[in-house]
């Protein structure tokens, strides 16, 4: 399985806090079967580090930290990012990290505010080439009505959906909106969302996994979880972009 959002480097976001927690939640992506993941610190300008070049040193070594144990996961750097009124600007000047196949930005869908600011800046982003990815659409409040998923969607976004919407972490109207989000062909994928061994740690991908092939049945399941991850799998760190 492939995981392409979690937050699994220490001290960069809300995510591990220190190595042992960071190393603990790694030991578990690798009991859970996930091979490789797409590690997505948040990137929100005045909010959450962004010096990219800090984390990616990070990044380097939970690798070698991987190395040292042992431990067979395959990872790679981009980000979780906000919406934020420069976005296409920075964009365009190269300071946003995008996913490993750098036509990717996974977009964060915000919490608050009006649904007119989505499809605005999902519609910049498309303009510039890349392909917005917008993260746990079902829980936010924008995406209670549908109509703004089918707009995404059939303007060539993506939608991803966390593991937890699908078994209930949330509460039953989060996982009704997942589960119709499904239904409709809408989602393109299911990430994990983990921050921590105790915070959506991995195994509710798994279960979420399970939990969608019973439903959708194994092709279903393979699409959602990356087991036939389009062009998202991982690719030699010397072709990331990571800028």
């Amino acid at each position: 399985m492939v995981d392409i959002h979690c937050h699994m480097l220490p001290g960069v976001d809300d995510g591990p806090e220190d190595w042992p927690e960071s190393m603990a939640l790694a030991r578990l992506f690798v009991k859970a079967g996930i091979q490789k993941a797409i590690i997505t610190p948040h990137f929100i300008p005045g909010v959450y580090r962004c010096d990219i070049e800090a984390v990616s040193k990070i990044h380097e070594q939970f690798k070698k930290k991987l190395d040292d144990e042992g431990l067979n996961l395959e990872t790679s750097l981009a980000a979780e990012v906000g919406i934020f009124a420069e976005l296409p600007e920075w964009i365009a000047e190269g300071r946003v990290p995008l996913m490993p196949t750098g036509k990717h930005l996974l977009l964060e869908a915000p919490m608050f505010g009006g649904s007119a600011l989505m499809r605005d800046m999902t519609f910049a982003v498309l303009s510039m080439g890349i392909t917005p990815i917008i993260a746990h659409p079902e829980r936010s409040p924008l995406f209670m009505e549908l109509k703004l998923a089918e707009d995404i969607v059939a303007t060539e976004g993506e939608l991803q959906i966390d593991a937890g919407s699908i078994i209930g972490r949330w509460g039953p109207a989060i996982k009704k909106l997942a589960v119709t989000l499904i239904d409709r062909g809408l989602v393109h994928y299911v990430a994990s969302d983990s921050h921590g061994p105790r915070k959506r740690p991995p195994h509710e991908f798994v279960a979420a996994s399970k939990e969608v092939e019973k439903i959708w049945g194994r092709a279903v399941k393979e699409t959602l979880f990356g087991v036939k991850s389009l062009s998202l799998t991982i690719v030699k760190d010397k072709d990331l972009i990571i800028i």
